[in-house]
């Protein structure tokens, strides 16, 4: 079976198997056998080779095969403890250099990672549902607003048929809990339905795991529908008891503005703007609530294009501080050298070898693997920060994981032998991690090469060169500079489909509170919209006024929103990280300015749309109450 750590579309982990030793042994001679014209002299052998294995229990041959194992699962009884044992395992082993390493299973790759996802996972539960949330109490308040709204007239009539107050609010409650209700119901199936296939495409990038399966969770749901008609139940207790009161005479007839004019000079020569800055200050409410919904699309707005940016920037800045070379080599292992050898092929430039080790790190007394970079000082293809080689170098990634800053130092062992090293300097990579080690520095830490850059000439062709190095005996693959842009950007797909998700969503969200909102405003003004008709104002003169009022508070909305956009952003990357890659938050300007202007473009073609209702206002109709 595979292991969870498995990561099918990178080369960060090779794939490991488990699998019956007498079961390997019989495919391998059948796929010898399958495979290549055998002379009769080695077909006798093979046939003798099974014979014996059928002849042999499967213990002898889980010796046989135990004899050239190098690692080791121990399960250790309840009465011990599993610090005992491994303590007992390193005394055991102290005066040589045969144990390579013990984990306990928390500090196995697998689970430690599964740990981190799952702790994600939770954050991600905590995080998005309280923006769902906001925009859901928003949305609610909005509903029930225009609810009352248009019907001031059944409530004074409710009243003046003697219907009680209690009984009124109990109407009112049980249509607005009816319809969340039925909200509630549709987001309990299509939720289960969409978001575990939206999170499976993530852990899908990191894990070989099986079909998932989907258990509903009834007691939470039940939780869910509870605390949504409860708090839909308040929110209309609220928005209601004012309009519950009045008299009845009061509550038909149309709600009066509490606004205090006071005669002043304006500087502002146009009419309509200064009759939308009038209409926000009578409606501020409604112009808070329109604001806040801006915000939130502007932030999500954002926090999408955020997301993209400090994808692009990490991935760029490996590209050009670590894979810059027009070809990455991956040698074989125990290779002194191949450089003659790659030198050797026509439209080569320049071939910079250097060394990917697997090392042992203490990290407060418990041992974690890590990778060591080994280069020369004089390497031309390694851009990030340089320091002097009496240390070494640490990404941040690592060094925030071991607790190390500039200046302290880390232990680490290579090959049986240990190391003290300083760590002279801390830096940003993206997916670049380990110790960065100076040939100079550790000169006897290994004579084997594992990799190399390899610079053409201008003008050479890269595959007919990448074909020709891959033709060397010792190489094992390698990877031009425009195959490994592609590579990154494939760890990077699930992140970036999330991203897209949540542009959508805004955009949505957008047009959803927005129009929630358009209305709710349109329906206050619609007295006030009859009037200016029967004043003589064309329609497109008091759309133009309405569109003035909308676009102010959208505007500011969206200035605002601003604000909103890293930290979302922080949540976002911050429930998503992965071993693979360091995330540095980071968002163009351009992305500022583009997702203002895709809020207030959005916000203009909703009102716009709602705006052509004008002309369908009664004035003489509309003059005698808000209907």
């Amino acid at each position: 079976m595979s292991q969870p750590e498995n990561i099918q579309n990178s080369t960060f982990n090779s794939s490991n198997f488990l699998i019956n030793t007498q079961y390997l042994l019989f495919s391998s001679i059948n796929e010898i056998e399958n495979s290549f014209e055998i002379p009769d002299i080695a077909k006798d052998v093979l046939t003798y080779s099974k014979n014996y294995l059928k002849s042999k229990d499967v213990e002898t041959i889980n010796n046989f095969i135990s004899s050239i194992c190098n690692q080791y699962c121990v399960k250790v009884d309840d009465s011990i403890t599993v610090e005992n044992v491994t303590n007992k395992i390193n005394d055991y082993y102290k005066d040589n250099s045969n144990l390579y390493a013990t984990f306990t299973r928390e500090q196995l790759l697998s689970n430690s990672v599964i740990s981190n996802d799952i702790s994600q996972a939770y954050a991600l539960a905590l995080a998005f549902p309280l923006i769902f949330c906001v925009v859901a109490i928003l949305v609610v308040l909005t509903t029930i607003s225009q609810l009352i709204l248009k019907q001031r007239m059944q409530i004074g009539t409710m009243k003046a048929l003697g219907f009680s107050k209690r009984q009124i609010l109990f109407n009112y409650i049980s249509f607005m809990c009816g319809v969340s209700l039925v909200g509630v119901i549709l987001g309990l199936i299509i939720g289960p339905l969409l978001l575990p296939n939206v999170l499976n495409i993530k852990y899908n990038l990191l894990y070989a795991l099986p079909a998932q399966q989907y258990n509903f969770p009834w007691l939470i749901a039940i939780i869910i529908v509870v605390a949504v008609l409860v708090l839909v139940s308040l929110l209309t207790y609220l928005l209601i008891r004012k309009e519950l009161s009045l008299t009845p005479a009061n509550s038909m007839r149309p709600a009066t503005p509490n606004v205090k004019l006071k005669t002043r000079k304006s500087f502002l020569k146009d009419p309509f703007i200064r009759m939308a800055l009038r209409n926000i200050k009578v409606h501020f409410t409604k112009t808070i609530m329109i604001i806040i919904g801006v915000l939130g699309c502007t932030g999500l707005l954002i926090c999408g294009f955020g997301i993209d940016d400090s994808i692009n920037y990490g991935k760029d800045y490996d590209m050009k501080n670590f894979y810059g070379a027009d070809i990455t080599v991956n040698y074989t292992s125990n290779n002194t050298t191949l450089k003659d050898k790659i030198l050797a092929i026509n439209g080569v430039n320049s071939v910079d070898e250097y060394s990917t080790l697997s090392s042992q790190v203490d990290n407060n007394g418990q041992t974690i693997s890590k990778l060591i970079h080994y280069f020369s000082e004089d390497s031309v293809n390694f851009h990030y920060e340089k320091w002097d080689d009496s240390g070494i170098g640490l990404d941040s990634d690592s060094a925030n994981e071991l607790g190390i800053k500039e200046g302290d130092s880390l232990s680490f062992s290579y090959g049986g032998t240990s190391y003290v090293m300083k760590v002279n300097k801390v830096f940003y990579t993206f997916s670049i991690h380990g110790l960065f080690v100076f040939e100079e520095t550790l000169p006897t830490l290994t004579s084997t090469r594992t990799n190399a850059w390899v610079n053409l000439k201008d003008g050479a062709d890269v595959d007919e060169i990448s074909s020709n190095i891959k033709s060397l005996s010792n190489v094992s693959n390698c990877i031009t500079y425009s195959e490994m842009s592609d590579k990154i950007n494939g760890y990077m797909d699930s992140i970036q489909s999330m991203t897209l998700a949540i542009k959508v969503f805004a955009i949505i969200l957008a047009i959803i509170v927005l129009i929630n909102l358009g209305v709710l405003n349109f329906n206050e003004r619609i007295r006030d919209i009859a009037t200016l008709r029967v004043l003589g104002f064309r329609n497109r003169q008091i759309g133009k006024s309405l569109l003035y009022e909308a676009m102010f508070s959208t505007i500011i909305g969206s200035l605002l929103g601003i604000f909103l956009g890293m930290p979302m952003l922080y949540v976002v990357l911050g429930t998503n990280k992965t071993p693979l890659v360091t995330f540095y938050y980071y968002i163009k300007p351009e992305s500022y300015a583009f997702a203002v202007l895709l809020s207030i473009l959005t916000a203009f073609i909703v009102n716009l749309l709602l705006n052509s209702r004008v002309k369908k206002v009664s004035m003489s109709e509309s003059l005698k109450s808000v209907e």
